[in-house]
């Protein structure tokens, strides 16, 4: 593919970093951490393309067989060679990000679509009765085992008893704020923390009285523009739209998912990604169709 046009090979990403999400099987706060940047996203078509080209690559390099791969996958050989070698080919991904999307994209009971209330309920039933192995609970469900163990966290979320809901006090915004500091001080207005397991830490940081995603939301939204700039808040004009269109457009990207949304600000226009991806689909929504503004404009 051509790496002007391919998503994955036009993330920007040192050969360094990259050899360090491929071979290092940290947790994405460790990186941000470390300050190393991480690819946040869905993986996109190119991507998916690509990782199943270079499993067949594998395969005939190795001398395989397809039963053989699948072994590989799905855990029966315990050898993380693959993966590193699959996680190459996805600059900016952590090699665990690409283990289960991997795992989750190949598994022979995936893509079963919307999960049913009485699915939800068996499910719940069994996180508890096979101590949240998800291999036995994906086997009983007929799902892959990636997908029981996120929507597993999603309904808990949901379901979680004493989590606050609407306004936030200013004490809590005054917690959330001691705690991002706390965790990640090298991080704040880099917009890197982006990902659920982070989002899960500071919410049980939080007493859990406010869910991952209510923190994610109120740190992007509201607290991370005030505490970087002295308590001064932007204001977003009709000037930043325009500037945000060319910034998008000058990738020649095919796909937002593989927008870098975090590399697209700088010194001179400092916005993190969460509130760029909001503008952007803000923008996208006040067409009359979304093939009136494409993402090669």
């Amino acid at each position: 593919m051509n790496a002007d046009t391919t998503p994955s090979s036009s993330y920007p990403v040192s050969p360094t970093v990259a050899e360090q999400l491929a071979m290092r099987w940290d947790s994405v706060e460790q990186f941000v951490k470390e300050g190393i940047p991480v690819r946040a996203g869905p993986f996109t078509k190119e991507e998916d393309d690509l990782l199943r080209d270079t499993l067949k690559h594998f395969e005939e390099e190795h001398n395989l067989t397809k039963e053989d791969v699948d072994r590989h996958i799905f855990g029966e050989v315990q050898d993380r060679t693959i993966w590193a070698f699959l996680a190459q080919e996805c600059p900016g991904r952590r090699v665990c990000a690409v283990y289960h999307h991997v795992q989750r994209m190949l598994h022979p009971d995936g893509g079963k679509g919307l999960w049913s209330t009485a699915e939800d309920a068996v499910l719940n039933t069994l996180a508890d009765m096979h101590s949240h192995d998800w291999g036995k609970i994906g086997k009983r469900l007929q799902r892959a085992p990636t997908d029981c163990r996120d929507r597993w966290h999603m309904c808990a979320e949901n379901r979680r008893e004493g989590q606050a809901k609407g306004r936030w006090s200013a004490e809590e915004e005054a917690r959330l704020i001691e705690i991002m500091q706390d965790l990640c001080p090298s991080a704040l207005g880099s917009g890197a923390q982006r990902l659920g397991s982070f989002w899960n830490q500071v919410s049980t940081r939080m007493g859990q009285t406010r869910g991952p995603r209510q923190c994610r939301n109120k740190w992007h939204d509201s607290l991370e523009p005030r505490t970087c700039n002295d308590g001064w808040v932007a204001r977003w004009k009709k000037e930043d739209s325009v500037i945000l269109v060319h910034k998008i457009a000058a990738l020649g990207l095919d796909s937002k998912e593989a927008i870098p949304w975090a590399s697209l600000s700088d010194e001179s226009w400092a916005w993190n990604a969460h509130k760029l991806h909001q503008k952007w689909a803000l923008l996208k929504g006040s067409m009359e169709s979304e093939a009136r503004i494409s993402h090669q404009i």
